[in-house]
């Protein structure tokens, strides 16, 4: 019977021993309260306390525990000590649970220093696109010159070298020269003119005794007269020799009965007088109804020029 009793009483005191949780502890709230508990699952929001074997506590948060409580629960639960650290203060003895940072050393590095600044006019010769700019204003000052060499009657090449050797300053002194290239020209016009009067010089007739014993005739009526390019120049020479009559204001008794018919690439024109001949074109005056005006016909579109009488 004694054994009875000693054995149920030794069960009841493991029931009891086994009942409480497991190194159950006390903490203070900052409310005055008490829990008592196993302390589980520590997080961020706070931490939950098993108070009993089939129940669990609401989490609670970390400033709801007094600093005795928090110190209690950094020692015995080591999980805690990263979420409770901050809330004490002035513990010497967790000095030692504070993870210490590593010591930053930031090392020197190479720098890149900017480029050093430039400024003036060799600054120019610099850079890919100042020197691509420099290139390009050069080209059209010689091409400039090479254009005004053609425009005033020079030599286009040494205008063009000129231009190369004295930029600016050489092709602006030919444009502001007078056109020293018209003597040239005019030698030029002399020399053809020469050749086209000795090519047009009729041969003389001969003539027969009873020929040259008969009177002079009268004068006939002027015939039509027609030069055509391939046979005649037509340049600033010929119309100066050939067309001499027609280009008088008010015409004199050989032209007042004759008109001027130039048939060109512009057109076919008649008109009464050469107003105007420049050295590669000419200004015909022709009359259009009641009102008259002047035609400009350069020489290297005229293919023939006729002199007949007037009309009516």
């Amino acid at each position: 019977m004694r054994i009875v009793w000693a054995m149920g009483l030794a069960v009841l005191i493991l029931a009891g021993f086994f009942s409480l949780p497991t190194m159950a502890g006390t903490y203070e709230l900052s409310n005055g309260q008490t829990l008592i508990g196993d302390p589980i699952a520590p997080d961020r929001e706070g931490i939950l306390f098993k108070t009993g074997p089939t129940t669990i506590s609401p989490r609670i948060a970390w400033t709801n525990f007094t600093e005795t409580a928090l110190r209690s629960l950094m020692r015995e639960n080591p999980e805690t000590r990263r979420y409770v650290v901050n809330l004490i203060y002035d513990v010497p003895e967790l000095e030692e649970t504070v993870v210490k940072r590593p010591d930053v050393r930031i090392q020197a590095v190479a720098r890149l220093h900017p480029p050093e600044p430039r400024s003036g006019f060799l600054a120019l010769f610099v850079s890919p696109v100042g020197l691509f700019l420099f290139v390009m204003l050069y080209a059209a000052n010689i091409y400039g010159g090479y254009a005004i060499g053609q425009f005033r009657s020079f030599n286009p090449i040494v205008v063009a070298v000129a231009a190369a050797v004295l930029p600016v300053i050489g092709p602006f002194v030919f444009l502001i020269l007078p056109k020293g290239g018209d003597e040239e020209l005019m030698d030029e016009e002399d020399e053809m003119a020469e050749d086209q009067e000795a090519y047009e010089e009729p041969v003389a007739a001969e003539t027969t005794p009873a020929e040259e014993a008969l009177p002079p005739a009268l004068p006939e009526t002027p015939e039509t007269v027609v030069y055509e390019r391939g046979r005649f120049t037509f340049n600033r020479r010929f119309f100066e020799t050939k067309l001499a009559p027609f280009m008088r204001v008010v015409p004199g008794e050989e032209s007042k009965d004759l008109v001027l018919e130039i048939d060109s690439v512009r057109g076919h024109h008649i008109g009464s007088r050469v107003s105007k001949v420049l050295p590669s074109e000419l200004h015909l005056h022709v009359k259009k109804g009641d009102a008259s005006a002047d035609v400009v016909l350069p020489f290297a579109e005229i293919k023939s020029v006729t002199i007949r009488p007037k009309e009516g």
